[in-house]
C-alpha cells in the first residue's frame, strides 16, 4: 500500500511539474528567475525517475522531503517577481 501511494504521489507531481514547466517556459520573461524555476522543476522531475530506476531508495526521508520540495516549487512558481 505505501508503494502504491508513493507511485500515485509521484505520478501527480510528475504531471503537475510538466504542466508548470511548460507554462513557465511559455509565459515567463527571460531572466534568472525563469532559469531557477526551470532548473528546480527539472530536478524535481528527475527524482521520481531516479527512484523508479532504483538509483534513490524510497525512504521515509524521501517521502517527507519530496512533498516539501514540491510545495517550495509551487510557491516559487506563484511568486511574481
Amino acid at each position: 500500500m505505501p508503494r502504491i501511494l508513493l507511485l500515485f504521489l509521484n505520478a501527480v507531481a510528475f504531471g503537475f511539474l510538466i504542466y508548470s514547466l511548460i507554462r513557465i517556459y511559455q509565459v515567463d520573461v527571460s531572466g534568472t528567475t525563469k532559469t531557477i524555476k526551470l532548473i528546480g522543476g527539472i530536478v524535481l522531475l528527475l527524482l521520481p525517475v531516479a527512484m523508479l530506476a532504483n538509483i534513490i531508495k524510497p525512504t521515509p526521508v524521501y517521502m517527507f522531503i519530496y512533498p516539501l520540495a514540491i510545495g517550495a516549487f509551487v510557491y516559487l512558481v506563484r511568486l511574481r517577481s
